[in-house]
């Protein structure tokens, strides 16, 4: 029997095991406030994990409602922060995409290695694309691995904008994206600013939120190794040498090291298939199929479709 065979068998003894589980009891977060660092925060940090810039767009507008508020922000992919300063901060915002129906690995390894947070409040949210599958388990995921390290639950959301998972306008599907083509708009940008605001005014009042998970078939599913499921449709997937320009875009995307832009390298087996590198590919080098259909990226959907992604009024030129 092949490697594959015997993984295709586990994984699928696993999904069995997990769909029995769904709806087995529900989880909450409570903040603690006798532990509370301060219930006047001046110094804030605005984290996120991002890719296609819809998450990293929410928390840089939510850096500005802090800042606006009096608070001193640092505002960051996690990627490029140095985690040792957060024991400094009164207040830490961190937010991340919905990654096949949870959060990503790459970003709850971070935190797991993050140094002890006690006392302070943390706010988390999740952007997710179209309809979205999971969003309020995953955002609650986010904000109990922060809990886990010792700072207290204060609130959590989801925001919503057009998907950016390259295989389904690459096969064809695009009216299942294009339906959400106005997101994010106005009334997103809204939210995020008074998501800010509320999970602020909820630190200094010492605001008691509990905050619980909720009842869905999806969070079975978070349970196995998704990605590794949606590989099995995926062929090819290589840097195409000619197109390459060597700018380093698909590595810097790359949030588990699985790609060597000068070697002209791609380790699909430790690629977790988040697309960053095909999304962030600026002259098509980064080549992929995907059910037979060659991928393409956000970018050029966005190209093909005459689509200009929203901007919120503090950032506008």
């Amino acid at each position: 029997m092949s490697d594959t065979r015997r993984t295709f068998l586990r994984k699928g003894s696993l999904l069995a095991l997990s769909l029995t589980a769904v709806g087995q009891g529900c989880a909450h977060l409570e903040p603690r406030y006798q532990a509370l660092k301060t219930a006047n925060p001046r110094r804030g940090a605005v984290l996120w994990y991002s890719q296609t810039g819809h998450t990293s767009g929410m928390g840089r507008l939510m850096a500005h409602v802090l800042r606006s508020e009096g608070l001193e922000v640092a505002e960051s992919d996690y990627r490029r922060f140095d985690a040792s300063t957060l024991t400094s901060c009164d207040f830490i915002i961190i937010g991340s995409p919905v990654y096949y129906f949870r959060v990503p690995e790459n970003l709850r390894r971070w935190i797991s290695a993050l140094p002890r947070l006690d006392g302070v409040p943390a706010a988390a949210y999740v952007t997710f694309g179209g309809a979205g599958h999971n969003q309020h388990n995953a955002a609650f995921e986010l904000l109990e691995s922060m809990t886990e390290k010792g700072a207290l639950p204060v609130r959590m959301a989801a925001f919503s904008h057009m998907s950016t998972f390259a295989p389904t306008w690459s096969t064809g599907r695009e009216a299942r994206i294009l339906r959400y083509r106005d997101l994010p708009n106005e009334s997103t940008f809204e939210s995020a600013r008074s998501f800010a605001r509320r999970a602020l005014a909820t630190v200094r009042a010492r605001e008691n939120v509990v905050i619980e998970t909720e009842f869905s078939f999806w969070q079975a599913l978070k349970r196995l190794d998704m990605p590794w499921w949606t590989k099995l449709m995926s062929g090819k997937h290589a840097i195409n040498r000619e197109k390459c320009i060597q700018c380093g875009a698909c590595e810097e995307a790359c949030p588990v090291g699985a790609v060597s832009y000068r070697e002209y390298r791609v380790d699909r087996g430790r690629c977790i298939f988040c697309l960053g590198c095909v999304n962030n590919c600026p002259t098509g080098a980064m080549e992929m199929t995907y059910s037979g259909s060659e991928v393409y990226g956000y970018p050029e959907f966005l190209r093909r479709n005459g689509i200009t992604l929203r901007k919120p009024r503090e950032f506008e030129s």
